[in-house]
């Protein structure tokens, strides 16, 4: 999928049909990853990952209904990890220049 901004989301491998969008952060967003089950704000863990602010801010987010799967590529919901798993895909965030 190309971004606005000139940079590109992948999922390389087997992949089903899956109903999936994307948009830029808003501020609030919560993502439960494998390391950290619970729901979390997505602020403090991309700080955390010391990620700058300018950087973070451009990071697209992929939904899937109502579940945030994931932020660029540096945090990856649970659910989706296990989807990538059971159909053997990769996910990449490829960020413009």
């Amino acid at each position: 999928l190309a971004l606005p901004d000139g940079g590109r989301l992948r999922i390389d491998g087997a992949i089903a049909s899956l109903p999936l969008r994307v948009g830029p952060r808003a501020g609030g967003e919560r993502i439960a990853t494998a390391a950290a089950p619970r729901p979390r704000a997505v602020k403090p863990a991309l700080r955390e990952l010391g990620i700058p602010p300018w950087v973070r801010a451009r990071a697209p987010l992929l939904w899937h209904g109502d579940v945030l799967w994931a932020v660029g590529d540096w945090l990856l919901a649970a659910p989706f990890v296990d989807w990538l798993g059971a159909h053997g895909a990769r996910f990449s965030w490829v960020r413009s220049r």
